[in-house]
């Protein structure tokens, strides 16, 4: 009889538990030549972004965050550095994403899964990030006069609006994806 009523409460406090605990979402990855380093997430807001939390990478480049479910998509970035390059994540729900970074080259190599809208986001990041590098070969072309400079940002900045255009805001105007876009 006594080991009954210990099997009931026993149950009874492993389920009160199990319905207690907070949705989370798991953010998990593989960085390359990251060992020892810290890894930072943060929140980005409307105006800012603030770091949650930090952890060190382990010795075989894994790291892990979990978190609690945001009530509706939410922005969070990954850094090595407190003021390096980031990665930007969208997160919905409890998704579990897996990222894969080179840690030589963070921001510009890396594999993310289990988030459409995220590796949305990472493409996005990479044309505005090859934008800014044809921008910046313009700029310092010595053949071009400052007219054609202008004229020639003008004409690339505009294709590159309308190809975000179609292709990530239109389709799905209510997605993270559309949202990072503008």
């Amino acid at each position: 009889m006594k080991k009954v009523i210990i099997a009931i409460f026993t149950s009874i406090a492993i389920l009160f538990a199990a319905c207690s605990e907070t949705p989370q979402f798991t953010i998990k990855g593989d960085i390359s030549d990251g060992a020892g380093k810290n890894i930072y997430l943060s929140h980005v807001g409307i105006d800012k972004s603030t770091i949650i939390d930090s952890v060190k990478i382990k010795s075989d480049g894994k790291f892990e965050f979990r978190k609690p479910q945001p009530e509706s998509y939410d922005f969070y970035r990954l850094q090595l550095a407190k003021k390096g390059r980031s990665i930007t994540i969208a997160v919905d729900s409890t998704e579990s994403i897996n990222i894969t970074i080179n840690g030589k080259e963070f921001a510009d190599s890396y594999i993310v899964e289990g988030s459409e809208e995220s590796r949305k986001i990472q493409e996005i990041s990479a044309l505005r990030t090859a934008l800014e590098k044809q921008i910046n070969q313009l700029v310092l072309d010595k053949n071009l006069s400052p007219e054609d400079i202008r004229t020639t940002v003008y004409n690339v900045t505009k294709e590159f609006k309308e190809n975000i255009f179609k292709q990530y805001i239109m389709p799905s105007p209510e997605k993270a994806s559309a949202y990072y876009a503008l």
